[in-house]
């Protein structure tokens, strides 16, 4: 008798603890009866799900709660990453447009020296031109004033000394304009010798 009374006793505990369970309504759990037969009358299917307790459920909500947190951390790490090496990227975008201006800066001077030298070796070169020319000029003057002098007419001394004076005015115009070809305008009071 006194197993009958402890197997009495067993199964009436075990019978009445309730098992925490919950019945399902598709994708969320039912709210009330009412909406577990309005499902079951649609679907003719209602889940029941077991739950460990409250504890668990508050777990499981902290546990999502952490874990959407997470997420949004490495969501937010990337987004600062990215727009780290983006920035560094424009760093370096800029640091190689800068040597390239640099570089073509550097070009642009050579080449300005160079075609200044060029340009004062070139005057340098036509004011010899001209001096010569001004020296044979000259020369070319005296001899003519010597034969007027020798031939001693008035007349033609002064006939070819004008000829003399424009001619050697032409000179002078010529010597000018070659003196200053490579200005954009020509300086008419530096009238050489």
């Amino acid at each position: 008798m006194k197993i009958l009374f402890f197997l009495f006793f067993l199964f009436s505990i075990t019978g009445c603890t309730s098992k925490e369970s919950v019945y399902w309504c598709g994708d969320h759990a039912c709210i009330n009866k009412k909406e577990k037969e309005d499902y079951f009358k649609k679907t003719m299917i209602v889940e029941i799900r077991e739950t460990k307790g409250k504890l668990k459920k508050k777990n499981s909500e902290l546990e999502k709660i952490i874990l959407q947190s997470q997420k949004k951390d490495k969501k937010r790490v990337k987004i600062e990453k990215n727009l780290s090496k983006q920035v560094q990227m424009e760093e370096k975008r800029k640091r190689k447009e800068e040597k390239i201006k640099a570089k073509l800066a550097l070009k642009e001077e050579k080449q300005k020296i160079k075609q200044a030298k060029l340009n004062q070796k070139r005057m340098e070169k036509e004011e010899k031109k001209l001096q010569k020319n001004i020296k044979r000029e000259e020369k070319n003057v005296k001899k003519n004033k010597k034969k007027m002098i020798k031939k001693g007419s008035n007349e033609e001394f002064i006939v070819e000394n004008n000829n003399i004076i424009s001619s050697s005015f032409s000179t002078i115009v010529k010597k000018v304009k070659d003196k200053n070809f490579f200005k954009p305008y020509p300086d008419i009071n530096d009238i050489p010798n």
